[in-house]
């Protein structure tokens, strides 16, 4: 029986990242990943303890994001994190990619 395209992608990936020491190694990884996916976009860094999930981080966590720099700077002058329906979900599931979602882009 064939293993479904993205449990391959997956194990690929995983098996890459054995040896990253640096988030930003991660993160390239991480959106080579999703390019395998349509998914040319990625947000990735740690829930705010606010956010009742996890213990509070610490205090050199960084988010990464590869979205372009206008709606990078639209995003957070409009405060879209507070009703960003990913963030909520992750809100309430704890895990890696509990939250991923792709939307992917028109051609």
């Amino acid at each position: 029986m064939e293993l479904p395209r993205i449990a391959v992608e997956l194990d690929l990936f995983l098996e890459m990242t054995d040896d990253i020491a640096q988030s930003e190694q991660l993160f390239e990884l991480l959106s080579a990943f999703a390019l395998n996916f349509d998914c040319p976009w990625i947000a990735y860094g740690p829930l705010a303890s606010e956010q009742r999930v996890f213990k509070p981080n610490r205090e050199d966590s960084v988010v990464m994001w590869n979205y372009p720099a206008e709606w990078q700077e639209r995003y957070s002058r409009m405060g879209y994190a507070k009703i960003d329906p990913l963030i909520k979900k992750g809100r309430k599931e704890a895990g890696a990619f509990y939250g991923a979602r792709c939307i992917p882009m028109k051609a």
